[in-house]
């Protein structure tokens, strides 16, 4: 398993990218560049990126409200999540709460949903919020819900992430949106939508065919350099044919460990050979 510099879990996360992406990047001259992501989810290339000194800043952007108001509260609140973790179980009565907590968000502060998010994302099967307890609400699976709350390590975590706090920008905007400020010769993007077969299964803002048109015309658009990743299918192919394309295996966490193939595009002057 691959080092991971984030506390949060994700399905579908890419922190195994990391190796790829900082190959690309130093490839094409961008070595302390600005890094972004406009579906952060999890940030694993992001967080590891820049606590390797790989980019000198990130911008992490997630329309998810309860990712981004875990972000938020990592970033700029760090004891006050920190403290949270040491007093949780955790628990079934807890997750119960927090369960409420998240599926009323709107009625929810941002730093009260961030830490209903969190323990969620730590106790669920494969780190889906709105997903099933580790172990079952019965706790008789293998593994019980405290089996991911590793409470040292994730404290580690945010304090790590938090004195990069100065370097780290997080936003709550619709994808396309976000791309629109991405304009600089300095940034590098890395998109990597929800997928388009399984991701009504998997993310809480999931796209159909018409989202996936428009986005991919707002990258072809971007004013940054970039790449993005996506599920192999022929929607992909046809929105994204005019670039420099592969395939690269991805090893997927959700619901079942297996190995999948996905396509790496580049865009315009990415230079991605060294995944060949």
């Amino acid at each position: 398993m691959p080092v991971t510099y984030t506390p949060i879990r994700y399905p579908g996360g890419k922190s195994k990218l990391y190796p790829t992406v900082r190959q690309i990047i130093e490839d094409n001259g961008l070595l302390g560049c600005t890094y972004a992501e406009a579906f952060a989810g999890g940030a694993g290339v992001a967080m590891k990126l820049l606590l390797k000194n790989d980019v000198a800043r990130v911008l992490i952007n997630d329309l998810d409200r309860a990712v981004y108001c875990m972000w938020k509260a990592i970033v700029e609140q760090p004891e006050e999540m920190c403290s949270f973790i040491d007093a949780s179980g955790p628990t079934i009565d807890e997750w119960r709460v927090h369960r409420e907590t998240y599926r009323n968000q709107d009625e929810a502060a941002d730093l009260d949903l961030a830490k209903a998010a969190f323990f969620l994302n730590r106790t669920n099967v494969s780190g889906i919020i709105k997903g099933g307890v580790i172990g079952g609400i019965d706790q008789e699976g293998t593994y019980k819900i405290g089996a991911r709350f590793g409470k040292e390590d994730l404290k580690r975590k945010i304090h790590e992430i938090a004195k990069h706090a100065d370097s780290i920008a997080v936003t709550n905007l619709d994808a396309e949106d976000f791309i629109a400020t991405l304009d600089t010769d300095d940034t590098f993007a890395y998109f990597d939508p929800p997928y388009v077969q399984k991701g009504p299964g998997l993310y809480e803002n999931s796209f159909d065919e018409e989202k996936h048109r428009s986005l991919a015309e707002k990258i072809s658009e971007c004013g940054c350099k970039w790449m993005v990743t996506y599920d192999s299918n022929a929607l992909v192919e046809s929105l994204y044919g005019a670039y420099d394309m592969d395939e690269i295996d991805i090893r997927y966490s959700a619901h079942s460990a297996n190995v999948g193939r996905e396509k790496i595009i580049a865009g315009p002057g990415v230079d991605i050979s060294c995944i060949r």
